[in-house]
């Protein structure tokens, strides 16, 4: 085999590597392509999950998505399917996180939170529509 051979040879093992590394997370099995009941550690703790969709109901990528209460600040980004998880202190409950979304060319057309049943502080779902 040749170098080129052996360059693209390296690059497929070290891609189908990866592949099997990310589809063995159990978050990615999900059917909405996380599982919010789903702790990355032991430690408990309240799960913020969501996405970010454009006016046409497209997944947004790179969206900010700040959760905001008066203690403190989450800041995280929508991967490239556009969606998010993240965890929150136990002790924030749902009612004191105020949730924002943006993303440089888009405008803010809605922010949707669903709340879990039975009053529990989590999962908790937040879903933001950005416009052009």
């Amino acid at each position: 085999m040749n170098a080129l051979g052996n360059k693209i040879l390296a690059r497929s093992i070290m891609t189908v590597a990866f592949l099997a590394a990310v589809f063995e997370s159990p978050l990615t099995w999900a059917p909405y392509g996380y599982d919010p009941a789903a702790h990355r550690d032991d430690k408990p703790g309240n799960v913020y999950f969501g996405s970010a969709k454009d006016s046409n109901a497209d997944y947004v990528s790179g969206a900010t998505i700040i959760l905001e209460t008066k203690k403190l600040e989450i800041v995280t980004v929508t991967d490239p399917t556009g969606r998010f998880r993240v965890e929150l202190p136990v002790d924030v409950l749902p009612s004191a996180v105020t949730p924002h979304c943006s993303l440089k060319g888009y405008k803010l057309g809605e922010v949707v939170t669903r709340l879990p049943p039975g009053g529990e502080p989590s999962p908790v779902e937040i879903n933001c529509v950005l416009g052009k």
